[in-house]
């Protein structure tokens, strides 16, 4: 499975630091018995990134909340913006800036989702020789899924020799009938989509292999 996901603002932001304190001492703090040391700093780093991803997902959950988290997941990372280097160039490697840079505006209106199930993640642990949490089900009745056949937003496969077929699940979640053709930039590999496009209704959903 590919990480990272999503890239989000977050690159040197700065948090205030105090000196750690017990559950009792800060119990004191708030009865006003204890006065803190003033060992005050600040810190930064990139793990700002984490909660301005939970924030737009918790907005969007709010806008649409009959979608699974899978759907949410979705919407933001197939609406994201290009993420920049320094030089003003695209940063084109995905191990490094995952679906792309949040854009939050723009998955509070997305049409294609690709939407994963609570058992659809148990088949991916049954395919991987381990035993789903207890809830989802077994593995006898399951079945399994290729790590590279998860229905998730990106696409990937280790170990390619000769070809793979790789196969998805797409939902139009728009108020419109759309059609959706497929494109793609793989240097170095030969691709296939079928079918090419494909017209779904609102609401409907539709599969296709590459």
């Amino acid at each position: 499975v590919m990480k990272p996901d999503i890239t989000a603002p977050g690159s040197s932001i700065v948090a205030g630091t105090r000196a750690s304190l017990t559950t009792a001492q800060r119990d004191q703090v708030a009865a006003g018995t204890l006065t803190p040391a003033s060992a005050t700093g600040s810190i930064s780093g990139t793990s700002m990134a984490s909660p301005h991803v939970a924030g737009a997902a918790a907005l969007l959950r709010q806008l649409e909340p009959s979608w699974t988290p899978s759907a949410v997941k979705s919407a933001l990372m197939t609406t994201t913006t290009p993420v920049l280097l320094s030089s003003g160039a695209q940063d084109t490697n995905r191990w490094n800036t995952g679906a792309g840079h949040l854009s939050p505006n723009g998955a509070a209106i997305p049409s294609l989702v690709y939407d994963t199930e609570i058992a659809d993640y148990g088949r991916f642990i049954c395919g991987q020789n381990l035993a789903p949490p207890a809830g989802i089900g077994n593995c006898a009745t399951l079945g399994s899924v290729k790590p590279w056949n998860l229905n998730l937003p990106s696409m990937q496969a280790a170990s390619v020799v000769v070809s793979r077929t790789l196969t998805r699940k797409v939902t139009n979640k728009s108020a419109a009938t759309r059609n959706y053709v497929s494109s793609y930039n793989l240097p170095g590999w030969d691709v296939v989509v079928t079918p090419s496009s494909l017209s779904l209704a609102p609401g409907a959903s539709g599969t296709f292999e590459a």
